[in-house]
């Protein structure tokens, strides 16, 4: 479970200030599909990056599996964040001189799974989304929806409880947002807790509930 309350966040610079989160109070069950909405601009990013672990906020308390994150030091997170939280990005993010095979890798290496292990895993995931054929190639010579999927598989094959996903359609035509979408439910149905940023309402039914926010606020839940 994912317990925030009172988080706060700033950004400041020589002749600005940004309040970018303010007194953000929130639960998310283990095994919820959350999306989070709300203008450009309005801290959905910024909320799913100190989720993720990837920002750290200035102020509240967070909650996760029971472990109090803002009381960690900084590496104990980082440990924390590779044990329980995968991404998945707009736009892939999926190193380009690598094959996908070797992109697939990179979360079961920084977790030490042995080789044996690592090769199944990401064969029978990539067989899953039919990706398996793929392997061998690399990002830029695959297709867009290709590459989302080889995302997906990357965060399946982590096989970590949270699932961020920062506007993961938006480099995709309706066809393939569908096909996206429904990778997501199966994420869902393996009892995955999925927290996703967009701006798509179509999108975000697909969620159990969506989080609207308004200037660094939650507006409604």
């Amino acid at each position: 479970m994912i317990k925030i309350c009172g988080m706060n966040k700033t950004y400041k610079g020589t002749d600005f200030e940004v309040k970018a989160l303010k007194d953000i109070t929130l639960t998310i069950e283990d095994g919820e599909f959350v999306a989070i909405m709300g203008e450009s601009g309005c801290g959905k990013t910024t909320l799913l990056n100190c989720i993720g672990l990837m920002d750290t906020f200035d102020s509240g308390e967070y909650y996760l599996n029971d472990t109090a994150i803002h009381t960690l030091p900084k590496r104990k997170m980082d440990g924390i964040r590779k044990d329980n939280i995968s991404f998945i990005f707009q736009h892939y993010e999926l190193m380009r001189n690598y094959t996908i095979y070797e992109n697939l890798e990179i979360p079961l290496l920084a977790k030490n799974t042995k080789r044996k292990e690592r090769k199944k895993l990401i064969l029978d995931y990539a067989k899953r989304l039919e990706i398996d054929e793929l392997l061998t190639k690399y990002p830029y010579q695959i297709s867009g929806g290709q590459q989302q999927r080889a995302a997906i598989v990357r965060a399946m094959v982590a096989d970590n409880s949270v699932i961020l996903a920062d506007e993961p359609t938006g480099a995709l035509d309706s066809r393939n947002s569908k096909e996206f979408m429904n990778h997501m439910l199966m994420l869902k149905e393996l009892k995955k807790t999925i927290i996703m940023v967009t701006h798509d309402e179509k999108i975000a039914r697909y969620s159990d509930r969506v989080i609207y926010l308004k200037d660094g606020e939650i507006i409604d839940s």
